[in-house]
């Protein structure tokens, strides 16, 4: 695992990073104390899904050090337990399963200087640790990669391209050679062969392996099949018992030290003559005085020789000591080593031979033999699960039939007792008895049909079984769903992003050319009934104004010079408009023309006022695209004989007046989001989309009416409008906090009737905000009329909220413009030319400061 380890860092792979926060905490340390948290379930083969909370939050923290890191990983053989957890981790890990057979891990095993316990405890260790790694293989494909240690010795480029193309890893080839040798002791590996010919079971593990393992060189061979010839059984046999040269070296090094120790104990003796010599010439020093110097001198000669001597020989002593302990403690190991390696060799050479001679009378023997011994095996376990399951329900009918008893002779001492006392009651306890015995007899039936029970629960069990097989089919299956469904939900986002790209660049392309339209195809015939300067029209497939129209049909129509239009639906259906006009909601015919005499120019002008936002831009675009038509005489959707001048110019006077029209508060839809009916107080909170006014444009916009003082019988009185922080404060230039309600702060304009309303407040905000609150009252009661229409019920009539709107109106016209009359169009006296008036009340203009009210701030 070690070596395909390096292959990954030869190719890239860095190295895991510790935790960042506090002490450095690194992978090894967190799967020594997971598998120590949860070392009773390693000890019985369980793999660990769920360590807990804190070190699912360690895992994390080691993830998050290693976050810059394009491509990391590590190699420990402690994640076997952990691979469940793993995989539900992260989905980006990816598991690299290498896989040597049990005669080379008994092999290292056995050549390890570690001591390792008994060849069974090698042998279940592997195959826990492989029937681990193939389960989880089998059930994870996808995100698993099952590899022979050798082939990936032999072939690192295959296993790193292998790799790069199954997980799209951004990897590059390692710098290393073709092929990496791996040696191994030939010996070790013979005597672990021999030994695991005792353990026949992990045959089929080892072939289940070889089945599934992903192959990185064109011809199979076994898992980790390694050259084994007696030659090199023999050379390394030879090796060993050629060390007994090394112990020779040894036994020369130890009669050298000898030597050395019978040289030092000889100047010791010297030594000790030369003192006495000193002693004698020190105590004749003061007869022999003209001796002494040419003495001293001699001596301390002596003496610094005798010095040099003496630290050589300790030095020589020292080294000399440390060679032979070392010698010693490596001679001891070497007997000891060889004395074992013979004795086994003997033992093995001698059940060798006796093994080779029975072998072919035995082998066919050892097969029919193991294959009885699994099947009578199998078959002692389903008897015995069968016999403790008759056991079981013997004994349970046994104690049911027990207790049916003892009950029965409760009961029958009971009717004895009743029967001296009361006999006339014997024929009812007779009958108690026969019945009790009726029971017992279907007591002893049922112990009768206990057998077949025990058939239908063999029956049940085999089904069990096809049921498990079939869930892990599925599991496995629903796992590659899992995954195609991963891969194509992460596809529909790219998509969505991309069609959400497209909207934005299309609906900014549509605002920078608000004029833009596309049709397949336009049809031009003039009007059935023969109606003069009327035109219809008929297009296919029309995308203009942001909209899409597979079909739409109308007409055109001329009157005093100015072109208008006729729309058309069927009963209760807007037709291609987004809102019918509440004005009309009656018909099933609209006209848009800004011309007309009394009455029929009001309507035609509250028309005008009321259409929706989207169906304003497409009057003007559909007025733009007729016009151009029109301007090329020749166009092929233009019939013959057609005078096209009288339409063209009446749809330029046309556009003239929309051009100019003054800003008006449209929307294309209104809805209540809320009604509140409190005994003093009521609002309705509206709530509109596609709102336009002006140039300004917002997706949707909220306000309530509302109405304080409400008393029984008197509503109407002290009407406000309200305009919450939240859903208003970027509709206003300068929007401020004037009261607090419920729902939080709110810019409040207060009206009390008769003709009183809130100056303060007017006067606080900009022009631009007047101008937006008198369209906005303006249009009020058409807006109302428009929920009416829609259906909406209220627990108020609409009558009383619509009648207090126009109260506003009148309040609002009187205080701010108390001369003009409302917003209209009309024609100049005696003249065809269309006058556009200002349809707002003098919206702009700034309140008079000379006016004061009476009003009251309602909580």
């Amino acid at each position: 695992m070690e070596l395909v380890y390096d292959i990954f860092g030869e190719a890239g792979m860095e190295l895991p990073q510790p935790a960042q926060k506090g002490d450095l905490f690194d992978i090894a340390s967190w799967h020594e104390q997971a598998l120590t948290m949860d070392v009773e379930d390693v000890e019985t083969g369980y793999t660990i899904a769920n360590p807990g909370r804190f070190m699912e939050q360690l895992a994390g923290d080691i993830f998050s050090a290693n976050i810059k890191s394009n491509l990391w990983g590590w190699a420990d053989t402690r994640s076997t337990w952990m691979l469940d957890f793993w995989l539900n981790f992260d989905p980006r890990l990816y598991f690299v399963l290498v896989c040597v057979s049990p005669q080379q891990m008994l092999a290292s095993a056995m050549s390890s200087q570690t001591k390792i316990g008994s060849v069974d405890e090698v042998i279940y260790a592997w195959q826990e640790h492989y029937q681990q790694l193939l389960r989880f293989h089998l059930r994870n494909p996808q995100r698993s990669l099952l590899i022979d240690a050798r082939e990936c010795a032999e072939n690192p480029h295959k296993l790193i391209k292998r790799c790069a193309e199954q997980w799209k890893l951004q990897i590059a080839a390692p710098a290393i050679a073709s092929s990496i040798y791996i040696a191994h002791d030939s010996l070790a590996l013979y005597l672990a062969q021999q030994l695991c010919q005792d353990y026949p079971q992990t045959a089929s593990l080892q072939h289940e392996l070889a089945a599934t393992l992903t192959r990185l060189c064109e011809t199979e061979q076994p898992v980790n099949a390694t050259p084994l010839s007696a030659e090199h059984i023999i050379a390394d046999y030879r090796a060993l018992r050629d060390r007994s040269a090394e112990m020779a070296l040894l036994q020369a090094a130890r009669e050298e030290l000898e030597a050395y120790f019978l040289k030092h104990e000889s100047t010791q003796k010297q030594n000790d003559i030369l003192y006495g010599e000193v002693a004698i010439l020190t105590t004749a020093h003061n007869e022999q005085s003209k001796l002494a110097a040419e003495l001293q001198t001699e001596i301390d000669q002596l003496a610094k020789k005798h010095d040099d001597i003496l630290a050589g020989h300790a030095q020589q002593q020292k080294d000399a000591e440390a060679r032979l302990k070392d010698a010693e403690q490596e001679n001891a190991l070497l007997l000891l080593q060889l004395h074992q390696v013979q004795e086994e060799l003997e033992a093995y050479f001698l059940k060798h031979e006796s093994a080779q001679k029975q072998n072919g009378t035995l082998q066919g023997e050892v097969a029919i033999l193991t294959t009885a011994h699994n099947e009578q095996s199998k078959l002692a376990a389903e008897l015995q699960a069968k016999i403790d399951q008759l056991t079981k329900k013997h004994d349970d009918a046994i104690a049911d039939h027990a207790q049916q008893q003892q009950d029965a002779e409760t009961r029958l001492k009971d009717a004895e007792q009743e029967i001296a006392l009361l006999l006339l009651q014997l024929q009812q306890v007779q009958e108690e008895l026969k019945a009790y015995f009726l029971k017992y007899e279907s007591a002893q039936k049922q112990n009768d049909t206990i057998a077949g029970h025990a058939q239908q629960q063999k029956d049940a069990e085999a089904r069990l079984k096809d049921a498990e097989q079939e869930n892990e089919l599925l599991l496995l299956q629903l796992h590659q769903v899992q995954e195609e469904l991963e891969h194509y939900f992460l596809q529909h986002q790219d998509k969505q992003r991309e069609l959400q790209n497209t909207e934005t660049r299309w609906q900014r392309m549509l605002q920078r050319n608000p004029d833009y339209c596309d049709y397949e195809s336009i049809e031009v015939f003039p009007a059935e009934n023969d109606e003069d300067n009327a035109t219809i029209w008929r297009l296919k497939n029309l995308n203009a104004a942001g909209r899409s129209l597979p079909e739409i049909e109308f007409k055109t129509i001329i009157e005093q010079g100015v072109a208008g239009f006729v729309f058309f639906r069927k009963s209760g259906i807007d037709g291609m408009l987004t809102r019918w006009p509440a004005n009309a909601a009656t018909q099933d015919e609209l006209t848009i023309i800004p011309i007309g005499k009394d009455d029929i120019l009001q309507q035609r002008i509250e028309t005008l006022l009321d259409l929706a936002t989207s169906d304003w831009n497409l009057l003007h675009v559909l007025t733009r695209l007729l016009e151009g038509i029109l301007e090329q005489p020749s166009y092929q959707a233009i019939p013959v004989g057609f005078n096209a001048e009288p339409l063209h110019a009446g749809l330029g006077r046309l556009r003239e007046v929309i051009e100019k029209f003054p800003a008006i508060f449209r929307y294309d839809q209104v809805a209540l989001k809320r009604e509140q009916v409190n005994p003093d107080y009521e609002h309705l909170w509206l709530r509109f989309n596609n709102v336009v006014f002006g140039n300004k444009r917002w997706p949707e916009f909220e306000f309530r009416l509302s109405c304080a003082n409400v008393r029984p019988n008197h509503f109407g009185a002290y009407p406000k409008l309200e305009f919450p922080e939240e859903a208003c404060h970027a509709h206003f230039e300068g929007w401020f906090i004037e009261s607090y309600d419920d729902f939080g702060a709110k810019l409040e304009l207060r009206f009390a009737l008769p003709e009183s309303m809130d100056m303060d407040v007017l006067q606080r905000i900009s022009a631009g905000d007047r101008g937006f609150l008198s369209v906005l009252i303006v249009r009020l009661p058409a807006i109302l009329t428009t929920l009416q229409n829609n259906g909406v019920q209220l627990k108020r009539p609409w009558e009383d909220w619509i009648k207090m709107a126009k109260e506003m109106q009148r309040i609002y016209v009187l205080r701010i413009a108390p001369h003009p009359a409302p917003a209209e169009i009309q024609a100049k006296s005696g003249s065809e030319e269309p006058v556009l008036a200002n349809p707002t009340v003098a919206a702009s203009a700034k309140p008079k400061s000379a006016v004061t009210t009476n009003t009251r701030k309602i909580k």
